[in-house]
């Protein structure tokens, strides 16, 4: 353990000085760049209480809609054509986009 330690703060010292040495504007680009680094590899925090909570239905309630005949069976035309036509309805109050696609 005592050898680590002292090679960490061998190591330490040699990274500060050799910072003490560079431009300010060198040593802005190394602070930041160590920031970066701190936060890239810095572990997810969790939140255990949101992990543990139970789940409240009708949160989303009115933020999705489903047309009418969404279960309604296809028809043969789908199947015979290469051609695909996809119709979608965000909710009632946008408009049908409809856009054709070629199988391949």
């Amino acid at each position: 353990m005592v050898v680590l330690f002292t090679q960490t703060e061998e190591i330490t010292e040699n990274i500060i000085q050799k910072i003490q040495n560079l431009p300010l504007k060198n040593q802005q680009q190394i602070l930041d760049y160590i920031e970066f680094i701190a936060n890239k590899y810095q572990p997810e925090k969790v939140n255990l209480t949101q992990k543990n909570q139970k789940r409240i239905a009708g949160l989303q309630g009115g933020k999705i809609w489903m047309s009418d005949d969404f279960n309604k069976p296809l028809g043969d035309e789908i199947w015979a054509s290469d051609t695909v036509i996809h119709e979608f309805q965000l909710s009632p109050d946008f408009p049908i986009a409809k856009y054709e696609r070629k199988i391949q």
